[in-house]
C-alpha cells in the first residue's frame, strides 16, 4: 500500500504492514488516512489514538465502533464507525477554520480506495467540541472466506479416478 508522506502510524500497524498481515480494518484506516492526507496535505494525519505534543494543525483517524455479524456460510459483515478529528492551527475562539474543515470532510468523505477494493462512507455526522472538529461515518464491509480445503478435496475426488 502506498501511503502519503504526511501519515503517521504506530509500531503494531507498521509490523502488520511489513508482515503482509493487514486486516480489513487496517486497510480501511489507511484509506481514510490517505484521503485526509490528500485533503489536508500541509498537516500530519495520525492513524489511531490522539497523541500528545502534536503541533497543530493535525488530523487523526480512528474507529469509535466495530461490529461483526455472521451471514451465509463463509460470509461475515463488518460495520465500522469511523472518526476523523481535526485539530485547527489556531487556538482562538474563531471557528471558521473548523467549520471549513468539517464541511470539506462531510462533502468529500465518500468513496475510499484501498488495496482490497473501495470502501463507501455513509451516515456522516459532525460536531465541534472543545476546539476540535469531529466527523463520523459508517462503513459496512462483507468478507467472504473460502472453506479450508473443501473445494480442492472435492475436486480431487471427482477428477482423479
Amino acid at each position: 500500500m502506498i501511503c502519503a508522506d504526511n501519515i503517521r502510524w504506530d509500531k503494531a500497524l507498521q509490523q502488520r504492514m511489513g508482515a503482509g498481515t493487514l486486516m480489513i480494518a487496517d486497510h480501511l484506516l489507511f484509506s481514510i488516512a490517505n484521503f485526509t492526507a490528500g485533503l489536508f496535505p500541509s498537516m500530519k494525519t495520525y492513524i489511531g489514538a490522539q497523541v500528545q505534543n502534536v503541533s497543530p494543525p493535525a488530523v487523526w483517524v480512528d474507529f469509535y465502533d466495530q461490529k461483526n455479524s455472521a451471514r451465509l456460510a463463509h460470509e461475515s459483515e463488518y460495520s465500522f464507525g469511523v472518526e476523523v478529528t481535526y485539530l485547527p492551527s489556531s487556538t482562538t475562539k474563531n471557528t471558521d477554520e473548523l467549520n471549513h474543515a468539517v464541511f470539506l470532510l462531510l462533502q468529500n468523505l465518500d468513496r475510499l480506495e484501498s488495496d482490497v477494493g473501495p470502501f463507501r462512507v455513509y451516515d456522516k455526522d459532525s460536531d465541534i467540541t472543545d476546539g476540535l472538529g469531529h466527523v463520523t461515518g459508517m462503513v459496512s464491509v462483507r468478507e467472504l472466506t473460502a472453506p479450508d480445503g473443501e473445494i480442492i478435496q472435492k475436486a480431487q475426488k471427482e477428477v482423479i479416478p
